[in-house]
């Protein structure tokens, strides 16, 4: 027991210090490519809810902010998609707590025109002073999802979020078969502080952020096959795909997927 609570502990603490993670930079430290390998990917599931976005929004003119985007190549991808694809002017913003990440985005976005080294739930911007919000793997980091959340509807007309399920069978199978250190490591890693399965994060987007008008699954199986794997990596998204080939719903229950969404905001 007293070990049982020496994780507790653990994972307590990490989720309190979250923010040190961005602003000292480790997080880099920890994932040092930023998880560029996999831009293309994200980028051939988010078009097709910056396509309905585009087909909703009249003006010629679009203004995005990008949060905690990384290495800035999926804002880069996604502008000229929404320029070349459907005529729009991008006007791009990048917002991050770590100053290692904006360097990376202004390297890839050099024109972008406001640089913030700020947390997204307190930004500064004025009332919808943003089109379109990108929260690309996000909200899964972040101390309050639900302050995100209204600052978000504060200050964009519209989002875009890619959120990790990992409240499942698995995720939790392999918590408790490891006492705590599998989803201690993911804090601590990855700073997956906060975990969604597909109800409850439906729910709190549209309780605190507007009306979700587009949502589905990733089917991430299929991507991560075509990867270098490891044997066990390997066998568990062969189970993943076969599950969702029945059901996607079924498998982002089982194993773990991406939830993608284009929320218009209250």
């Amino acid at each position: 027991m007293a070990e049982r609570r020496s994780v507790i502990f653990l994972v307590t603490t990490m989720h309190e210090d979250i923010r040190a993670l961005y602003i000292s930079d480790a997080y880099i430290a920890k994932n040092p490519d930023l998880h560029e390998p996999d831009s293309p990917w994200k980028i051939s599931v988010l078009k097709p809810l910056i396509d309905a976005f585009a087909h909703a929004h009249q003006s010629e003119m679009v203004t995005v902010l990008d949060v905690g985007g990384g290495a800035g190549v999926i804002l880069s991808k996604l502008a000229q998609h929404l320029e070349h694809a459907h005529g729009k002017k991008v006007v791009k913003y990048c917002l991050d707590l770590s100053p290692g990440m904006l360097v990376a985005q202004k390297k890839n976005n050099p024109d972008a025109v406001k640089i913030l080294e700020r947390d997204i739930a307190d930004t500064g911007l004025g009332e919808k002073e943003v089109d379109l919000i990108l929260m690309i793997d996000v909200l899964e980091h972040v101390k309050d999802p639900v302050l995100v959340l209204r600052e978000i509807r504060r200050i964009a007309s519209w989002a875009v979020l890619k959120v990790p399920l990992e409240d499942t069978f698995y995720y939790r199978s392999m918590d408790w078969v490891t006492r705590g250190r599998f989803r201690a490591r993911l804090i601590e890693e990855i700073g997956h502080v906060n975990v969604y399965d597909t109800k409850r994060l439906l729910e709190l987007l549209e309780r605190e952020l507007g009306s979700v008008c587009l949502w589905s699954y990733t089917n991430v199986y299929r991507y991560l096959l075509g990867t270098p794997q490891r044997l066990p990596d390997r066998v568990l998204n062969l189970l993943g795909l076969m599950t969702y080939r029945v059901s996607p719903g079924v498998a982002a229950r089982l194993w773990s997927d991406y939830l993608v969404a284009l929320v218009r905001s209250a």
